[in-house]
């Protein structure tokens, strides 16, 4: 999964263009896309901002994130 700093993204959207999978996209700021994101890290390594990280996921909020939102 990708974190989005806010304080740092200018919402220059060169991230989108980099994305294979289309997970990034610029409503009123930059989003990122949990479920299709495959953390490839190709936005992180072009933001000229920095403001694109992977974050680091435990084994625990992997599988809460895969399995969805609970009833």
């Amino acid at each position: 999964m990708i974190d989005v700093n806010f304080k740092l993204c200018d919402e220059c959207a060169t991230c989108i263009s980099v994305c294979p999978v289309d997970a990034i996209l610029l409503d009123d700021r930059i989003m990122v896309d949990e479920v299709r994101c495959i953390s490839c890290g190709n936005c992180v390594s072009v933001c000229p901002m920095g403001a694109l990280t992977i974050a680091k996921r435990d084994k625990t909020n992997m599988s809460a994130a895969q399995e969805g939102p609970s009833q």
